[in-house]
C-alpha cells in the first residue's frame, strides 16, 4: 500500500475532512506525505482560517498514521483515489474538484453496470414506500444498481427492495464506517455488502455523522448515477439537494407524483413543474436510457398445480415482492395453499423469498 494512502487518511482525520483545506494543502505541498511532514503552523498559513490551522496542529500530534492505517486494513475497507480503476467512473468524469471528492472510502465493491440514485424523505408515507419498492424491485430485477443513502424512509426501502429483488445496492454515508447512521441501519448496511453492493464514504472510520455532512455526501449520491429519481419530497428535503447536484452534474432528474393535497410530495411535484421526468414505474427508466429488460428465462415453465400458476402470474404481474397476505387476496387463495405452493416454487427455483416477501427469482 502507498505512503500517499497513509497520509492521505491521517491528515483527512487531522483536518476533520475539511475538503478545501485539503486541497489547498495537495496544491501547495503536492502530496499528502509532505503536507503531514510540515510541523510548523506557519507553514499552512493562507490555507485555512487560523482557527482551522491551531486545531489541524493539534489534532495532528494524537495521529500515528501507520496505526489509523491498520484499522482500515482491519475492517476491510479500501481507500481509492480518482487515479485508480475502481475509482467509480462517472465520478471521475466530473468537471469540478468540489464534485469529485478526492478519495474515497469503500466497503465492499462498488458494482459495474448502469445506476439510478433513488432519495426521498426519512418521513415515507405508505403510499411512498410502496412506489418505491414497486419501481426499485424491478429496476433491481434488471440489472440497475440502485444508490442511495442508507437514512431511515425511502433510502432504506430503496436499499431494501433492490436487495430483495436479486439487484446490487451502494449506500453513501455521511459518517465514518465506525459510526454508521441511523445505528439501526448498520444491520442493513452489512446486507448490502453481502449482496455484491457497497458503503461509500469521503470520511475517515470514526467521523462522526455530523449535520452538514448529509448535503455533502448527497453530491456523490448524484455523481455516482445516471439520474437521480425523487420519490417522494416534501418542499424542504434533503433529496432537492440531491436532485440540485444531479442538475448541476448533468444528470437527469425523475419524480413520483403523489397525492395533490399531500405536502410530502410538494417538492416531488415542484420539481416536475420544472421539467422532471415523471416515473411511475421501472419501465419508465429503462425506456428512458434504452436499457434493454431481462428476459426471464422461467417463463415457460410447467406447474404442478393450478394454484401454482396463479401465485407466479400474481408475482409477475405485481413487478414487486409480495407478502402472503397480499399473494392471498391477489390470487384468491386461502393461506395454506398458498404457504404450500410457495415452498414448492421455492424448492424449484422458481421464486425467492426475502424477509418474507416473495418474487420471481
Amino acid at each position: 500500500m502507498s505512503d500517499e494512502r497513509i497520509f492521505y487518511n491521517a491528515v483527512a482525520i487531522a483536518a476533520e475532512s475539511n475538503y478545501a483545506f485539503l486541497q489547498k494543502m495537495i496544491r501547495k505541498f503536492r502530496n499528502y506525505r509532505n503536507a503531514w511532514e510540515h510541523q510548523h503552523k506557519e507553514s499552512f498559513t493562507r490555507l485555512a482560517e487560523p482557527e482551522t490551522i491551531e486545531q489541524f496542529c493539534k489534532r495532528r500530534k494524537a495521529i500515528d498514521p501507520q496505526k489509523e492505517w491498520e484499522k482500515i486494513a482491519a475492517c476491510g475497507a479500501q481507500l481509492i483515489f480518482p487515479e485508480d480503476k475502481d475509482y467509480p467512473p462517472l465520478l471521475k468524469e466530473a468537471s469540478s474538484p468540489a464534485e469529485r471528492p478526492p478519495a474515497l472510502y469503500v466497503l465492499g465493491r462498488i458494482p459495474e453496470g448502469n445506476a439510478i440514485a433513488v432519495v426521498g424523505t426519512r418521513m415515507a408515507s405508505e403510499y411512498g414506500k410502496r412506489a418505491c419498492n414497486h419501481i426499485v424491485s424491478e429496476l433491481g430485477r434488471n440489472g440497475v444498481v440502485i444508490t442511495s443513502g442508507l437514512a431511515l424512509g425511502i433510502d432504506e426501502t430503496a436499499h431494501q427492495s433492490c436487495i430483495e429483488a436479486g439487484g446490487k445496492t451502494v449506500a453513501v454515508i455521511g459518517s465514518g464506517f465506525n459510526n454508521i447512521y441511523p445505528t439501526k441501519n448498520k444491520t442493513l448496511a452489512a446486507r448490502i455488502v453481502a449482496a455484491g453492493g457497497a458503503i461509500v464514504s469521503e470520511y475517515p472510520l470514526d467521523a462522526a455523522p455530523l449535520r452538514h455532512h448529509f448535503p455533502e455526501r448527497n453530491r456523490i449520491i448524484s455523481g455516482l448515477s445516471r439520474g437521480v429519481l425523487v420519490i417522494e419530497a416534501p418542499e424542504k428535503s434533503g433529496s432537492l439537494i440531491t436532485a440540485r447536484y444531479a442538475l448541476e452534474q448533468n444528470r437527469d432528474v425523475f419524480a413520483v407524483p403523489g397525492p395533490i393535497s399531500s405536502k410530502n410530495f410538494s417538492g416531488s411535484h415542484r420539481l416536475i413543474k420544472e421539467g422532471a421526468a415523471v416515473v411511475t414505474a421501472a419501465e419508465d427508466i429503462l425506456e428512458e436510457y434504452g436499457w434493454e429488460k431481462t428476459v426471464r428465462t422461467n417463463l415457460n415453465i410447467t406447474f404442478e398445480s393450478d394454484a401454482q400458476e396463479r401465485i407466479f402470474k400474481t408475482l409477475a404481474a405485481a413487478h414487486e415482492s409480495l407478502a402472503v397476505d397480499a399473494i392471498v387476496a391477489a390470487a384468491n387463495l386461502d393461506a395454506k395453499t398458498v404457504n404450500r405452493e410457495l415452498t414448492l416454487l421455492m424448492i424449484r427455483g422458481i421464486i425467492k423469498d426475502v424477509g418474507g416477501r416473495f418474487y420471481i427469482a
